[in-house]
């Protein structure tokens, strides 16, 4: 017999979005706390803690070095689920362009089922710079 599961939240944070400062000097931190709510599962999930402005590093993106701002963000989860998350995150230093982000998540949750633990370990890393190729067609002739 195979059993599906659907599990949506929704989340708010405060502040709404990290994002690059103008002015940062490494060790520069400030704290975000995300609450969310699951449909099916009782009470609020709190996800909260420090996003650290690490320092420039150089990314390797297709063989060259991009000056970047990297950050590290931690976080302890609580409430309706119990976890921790870390991520690293890379972005350019002249635009903010996202170049690599590594991150590590586990997550406990009550179900109906019983305790569901997700797991994850993953990350991203720009490819290449550049100008993204177009895909759009070229409208027809009249006629």
């Amino acid at each position: 017999m195979v059993t599906t599961y659907d599990v949506r939240s929704t989340s708010t944070c405060d502040p709404p979005a990290v994002a690059v400062r103008e002015a940062m000097t490494p060790g520069d931190e400030w704290e975000q706390s995300c609450s969310a709510t699951t449909e099916g599962s009782e009470g609020v999930g709190v996800s909260a803690g420090p996003y650290r402005f690490v320092g420039e590093e150089v990314v390797d993106v297709d063989g060259e070095g991009v000056p970047a701002h990297r950050f590290r963000q931690e976080r302890v989860m609580s409430g309706s689920q119990s976890g921790t998350q870390t991520a690293d995150l890379w972005f350019a230093v002249g635009d903010g362009l996202p170049l690599r982000n590594e991150r590590r998540i586990e997550v406990r949750s009550d179900t109906i089922l019983g305790t569901v633990t997700y797991e994850e370990e993953g990350g991203f890393r720009l490819a290449e710079l550049g100008p993204v190729a177009s895909t759009t067609v070229p409208p027809a002739p009249p006629g």
